[in-house]
């Protein structure tokens, strides 16, 4: 399975050093996407220079650049022909709020379009897919909201999308940094207004596997150094689940699991830690009277008979199962990120105590530290 398609967010107020550390860090990550505001009235005038600027190294890297625009962003930069935009060579126009559909199928001739995914409906879609007479080269990216409590909810984000999906159009998001945020506000730029405050791969989580955006762009222009090594996890389909292990049991840190594509609603089954349909090890019992809480994980015993050895973490409240012994327990910031954890994504414990994982790298099925690595982001 593939991971989550990712993006960065760069802005033409950040000098030519920013922009080198910004994409330097966004291929590290395995981001694809480079998304850039062509008509926010607080960035410098120098526009058009920085896109060209900013064209030229992204694409050397292999980066899709995004370009959002409006027409009063053309009006503002003198540009009062579309024609003009054909000598770009942007490989998305994301088109705001104020272009009608002439406009939207005579760029599309030339580039990819992004429309607005939060404000779209079924007619309009329609009538442009009936103009362009395919979906290649269309997609859908929400809008960001800088000012807090203005941001959409998960229930319309879905409704929207499922209307994209509907015509076989890809949606985008985007979630904020916890880095360095973007002005004048500085409060993130997230498209869900719940996560604004949220770490950035949970709200990442949420917009991908709850909302089903196919694609998520960072909105501000950095996040957190753990952050970057947890967005690294999701584009390789991976989650980092702080935990703690019991003694003796520590040889399951950076074991990369995977659950199930048949997810149960009640736990998360580890298909590698017991071969499928095969005889698990030999685990001896170790009774417990003890109810399984939400985010605690267990290991079947003997008495499951070929289930033993099998790991699994429940997502809710279950009773005791004498057949199961208790290895560990996930952190209690960790345990929201359960839900998310269905259908064949792989996950690896780290211990809880690190309070920043590593940069990490797989070998053999397995995650281990690569302190070599470690300066690299």
């Amino acid at each position: 399975m593939t991971g989550l398609s990712l993006g960065c967010s760069i802005y033409t107020s950040y000098d030519q050093y920013q922009v080198d550390e910004f994409l330097r860090v966004a291929k590290k990550i395995g981001m694809k996407y480079v998304f850039t505001s062509l008509h926010i009235p607080e960035e410098s005038q120098e526009v058009l220079s920085f896109l060209e600027q900013l064209l030229q190294k992204a694409h050397n890297m292999g980066f899709e650049v995004i370009a959002d625009i409006s027409p009063f962003s053309l009006k503002r930069l003198g540009i009062s022909h579309l024609e003009d935009l054909f000598k770009w060579n942007v490989d998305w126009w994301r088109v705001d709020y104020g272009f009608d559909i002439d406009e939207i199928i005579k760029l599309h001739d030339k580039s990819g379009i992004m429309m607005n995914a939060s404000l779209l409906d079924r007619t309009f879609l329609k009538e442009v897919i009936k103009r362009t007479q395919t979906t290649q080269r269309l997609a859908a990216c929400h809008n960001f909201y800088p000012k807090p409590l203005s941001g959409m909810s998960v229930e319309y984000i879905k409704h929207q999308n499922e209307i994209c999906h509907d015509f076989g159009i890809p949606v985008f998001g985007f979630v904020a940094g916890d880095g360095q945020k973007r002005g004048p506000i500085g409060k993130g730029l997230p498209t869900v207004e719940d996560t604004r405050e949220v770490r950035p791969m949970h709200a990442a989580l949420q917009l991908w596997k709850e909302c089903k955006c196919d694609g998520v762009l960072i909105g501000d222009p950095s996040c957190s150094f753990q952050s970057q090594l947890e967005l690294m996890c999701l584009s390789q389909n991976m989650i980092p689940l702080r935990v703690k292990l019991r003694l003796h049991e520590e040889r399951w840190y950076n074991q990369i699991q995977q659950e199930r594509i048949d997810s149960s609603p009640y736990v998360i089954r580890s298909i590698t830690s017991r071969p499928y349909a095969l005889s698990g090890m030999e685990v001896p019992s170790r009774p417990s009277s003890k109810s399984r809480k939400a985010g605690s994980i267990w290991q079947a015993n003997h008495e499951y008979k070929r289930y033993s050895g099998e790991i699994e973490i429940a997502r809710v409240d279950l009773p005791a199962d004498p057949w199961q012994n208790e290895i560990g327990e996930v952190c209690q910031e960790d345990i929201g990120l359960l839900p998310y954890v269905r259908a064949g994504l792989q996950y690896f414990f780290v211990p809880m105590s690190k309070r920043r994982t590593s940069k990490s790298k797989i070998i053999q099925g397995s995650v281990v530290n690569h302190h070599e690595l470690l300066s690299s982001i």
